[in-house]
């Protein structure tokens, strides 16, 4: 257990110093000019407001960050002192390390990681000075207008006044630093949108390259596979697309974000939500999601799929998946609403869809070809594998699945008069996703299948999340913490440190799973006369 602390406290700390070391104080990319324009992904770090938040002046006064760096001053005093000189002044290396740092990867220089200089004689003595306390050969040569960094005969990193560049492939010929500021992504349209809008923590995905490397990897027929049409292939190939964290008080918000992708092309696969469904659900909710899609257009995709999936392929009697699917507009909405004991499977959750529909001659026409019984309006699937009956029910215009008979022969007299109480008028937005994530909030039939400190942990720090298509080229997913005033960072760490022993005895907490092996007798395949391994 001892070395499992060591390892978890060394962990925590490894976390705080990488927070500390990706600071930012500007708004602007200083690095940009030597990231190659290549580059299919870049991770960007912009963390001057995260450096404030976690109040770095008083950071032994987080007990487990006070006691991480007392184990580590023990186990290696050298970096202790380093890491002490770092949170006292970021610029001590020589790097300004309260500024921004890149992490990118590029088919000509592999992975990367560029940091601003602050002072290139100060960071070349430190370097020296740090070979030396640990007894390495170091050597740092002259090249065009940088210098470049071996250790122990192997080059590991690149300098100028500007930068400092941490290269995992030095001896590939196309590296130059001075060839990579002159072919950079400083002037990439998409980048420099990206980059206004760019969280705390952005990463930042370059469909365009990702495009052209595929290409030469036989990427037409790859794409063809996934059955997007050229249209599509053709707006994302000269785009790409973002992923922005940001603390904000009581929430950590996962903004996705694309740029140089035309809008109208996103918009014909989306549409409307019919927000009538919405009525269909019952009041409480503990997670839900609804979504509109194009049908025509996902018809066309799956054309474009052809050698995956048959749309002519007969489902049921002579109607096709194509017939099925046509006989849909596109909207759906569905809810897990309630938990209850079941014999075979302990605890069932109570789930309910609804979707508009076109054709509801043809689906009763399937439904009826599928024998399944009806009596009062609902047709059951009397055996559905999970020790429940299943009930489908359809008006003109929706159709209702649902293992709750309750529910179904409310949606048979209309619906509900208080539905989705806490989320309608988000999820009428359409293209949402609501999960409740205080477990203290559930059944007692659920929060007794999971151990109380877990129980205790969950409620204590989450309360729900969503996500939510604020845009044709936008989203959004938000995590809403249990504390609404206090910054989602701050508030974390502060969590860690007042549940560090609950959070280090977690995984004995958690139920032990079975790890035997069968016999051979039961895995055996049955009618095979080999085993099946």
């Amino acid at each position: 257990m001892k070395s499992f602390k060591k390892l978890f406290l060394s962990g925590l700390l490894t976390m705080m110093c990488g927070m500390l070391l990706l600071t930012s104080c500007s708004k602007s990319s200083d690095l940009a000019s030597y990231i190659p324009n290549d580059a299919f992904v870049v991770a960007n770090v912009d963390m001057n407001t995260l450096w404030d938040r976690i109040d770095v002046d008083n950071i032994d006064n987080i007990a487990f960050v006070k006691l991480a760096r007392q184990e580590l001053r023990s186990e290696n005093p050298k970096l202790a002192e380093l890491i002490d000189n770092i949170i006292k002044d970021p610029q001590s290396t020589g790097l300004n390390l309260k500024s921004e740092v890149a992490v990118y990867a590029s088919p000509t220089s592999n992975a990367n990681m560029l940091f601003v200089m602050h002072k290139a004689s100060k960071f070349e003595k430190f370097l020296e000075e740090y070979a030396k306390s640990e007894n390495t050969t170091i050597s740092i040569d002259k090249e065009d207008d940088y210098k470049v960094v071996s250790l122990e005969g192997k080059k590991v990193l690149a300098f100028n006044n500007d930068v400092a560049l941490v290269c995992f492939n030095f001896d590939n010929p196309e590296f130059k630093m001075n060839v990579m500021k002159k072919y950079s992504l400083a002037k990439n349209k998409n980048y420099k949108e990206y980059w206004k809008n760019h969280g705390e923590v952005s990463v930042w995905v370059n469909f365009g390259e990702i495009y052209r490397m595929a290409k030469m990897f036989g990427g037409d027929e790859l794409f063809a596979k996934t059955g997007m049409p050229q249209e599509m292939i053709d707006a994302f190939k000269e785009g790409s697309v973002s992923l922005n964290l940001i603390f904000d008080k009581g929430v950590m918000r996962f903004v996705g974000e694309t740029q140089g992708i035309d809008a109208k092309v996103l918009e014909a696969y989306m549409q409307k939500f019919n927000d009538d469904l919405v009525k269909y659900m019952p009041e409480k909710s503990y997670m839900a999601f609804s979504y509109a899609y194009n049908m025509e257009m996902l018809v066309k995709m799956l054309e474009n799929m052809k050698d995956d999936i048959d749309l002519n392929e007969k489902v049921v009697g002579n109607k096709t998946v194509k017939d099925v699917i046509q006989c849909f507009n596109g909207s759906i909405v569905a809810s897990i609403f309630d938990w209850v004991a079941n014999k075979e499977t302990s605890v069932m959750p109570m789930l309910a869809i609804a979707a508009d529909i076109k054709d509801a001659a043809t689906l009763k026409q399937i439904i009826a070809e599928a024998g399944l019984t009806q009596k009062d309006g609902l047709y059951m699937v009397p055996d559905f594998g999970m020790g429940v009956e299943v009930y489908v029910a359809l008006t003109d215009k929706v159709l209702y699945l649902t293992n709750s008979e309750a529910a179904a022969k409310q949606f048979l007299a209309g619906g509900y008069s208080n539905s989705m109480k806490d989320i309608s008028k988000k999820i009428k937005e359409g293209n949402y996703i609501y999960a409740d994530l205080n477990i203290n909030r559930y059944p007692e039939v659920v929060v007794k299948l999971i151990p109380a400190s877990i129980v205790k942990l969950l409620s204590g720090y989450f309360d729900y999340a969503e996500a939510l298509v604020t845009g044709k080229t936008s989203g959004e997913w938000d995590f809403y913490l249990a504390d609404k005033k206090e910054n989602s960072l701050l508030y974390t760490l502060h969590f860690i440190d007042q549940n560090l022993m609950d959070l280090g005895n977690l995984a004995d907490m958690l139920p032990k799973a079975d790890t035997s092996f069968p016999e051979v007798d039961e895995i055996q395949q049955e009618g095979a006369d080999t085993v099946i391994f």
